[in-house]
């Protein structure tokens, strides 16, 4: 669903032919990657990003809206699950509050005022953007994951950043998964996951996501000039 809505995307940047930022992206493909298919259609459901966002406003190392809405890819990609959780709770809010689709038809109608977004928020909701976040966050803190869901998800314990042909193996959480295995290394490449290509951060999250705990994949890596295929048990959240 992930891929499928940035291609759904991409085809109406060409017809608008306009660039939006990270930020809007990957909030919108992530809002539906966790979703059920209702008689109204996809139907957006809470899923792990929540715990990093409730997190990141507990210990106050949220990123403000103002600054989320302006970030580029770089600076997007120096945090990303913060940054991925963040955008896609934005969109839940105001799918929340039935405003999504009037958003996203503002936001096309004024982008050449604000390609940021924030102005289309501000107009659709009525608020502005201090007024919004506040309201948001007190949204976010009354949401509750059922710790079952959460439980269900596999973990593998490993820093990563985008890389060309895939993501790359900073280091290793200390006694987690990969660690514990000590099959995956530093400076990997991670190129596919089971059937999943991994292309991006993006879609190794939604990977292991899709994952059960306690099983085994087999993870593709290139590795010294070469691809290798590693058996990795994975964790639990």
């Amino acid at each position: 669903v992930h891929e499928f809505t940035h291609a759904l995307h991409h085809a109406d940047l060409a017809a608008v032919r306009q660039v939006h930022p990270i930020w809007i992206m990957e909030g919108l493909a992530t809002l539906f990657e966790a979703s059920e298919i209702t008689a109204g259609g996809l139907s957006p459901q809470l899923d792990s990003r929540l715990t990093t966002l409730q997190k990141a406003f507990k210990d106050k190392k949220n990123i403000p809206l103002q600054q989320l809405v302006k970030m580029d890819r770089t600076a997007f990609m120096q945090d990303p699950l913060l940054c991925y959780a963040e955008a896609r709770y934005v969109m839940y809010y105001m799918h929340d509050k039935g405003q999504l689709k009037a958003w996203y038809d503002a936001y096309k109608a004024g982008f050449a005022d604000d390609a940021t977004g924030m102005r289309a928020m501000e107009k659709v909701l009525g608020k502005k953007i201090f007024e919004i976040e506040d309201d948001w966050a007190k949204w976010v803190a009354g949401l509750k994951l059922a710790t079952n869901r959460l439980a269900d998800q596999g973990r593998l314990g490993v820093e990563v950043q985008d890389a060309p042909a895939g993501v790359v193996v900073l280091s290793l959480v200390p006694s987690g998964p990969a660690a514990k295995a000590g099959r995956i290394k530093p400076g990997d490449v991670i190129e596919k996951i089971d059937t999943r290509e991994v292309r991006s951060c993006a879609d190794f999250v939604a990977a292991v996501r899709a994952s059960a705990a306690m099983q085994t994949v087999n993870i593709q890596v290139f590795r010294e000039g070469r691809h290798v295929t590693l058996a990795q048990p994975l964790g639990q959240k």
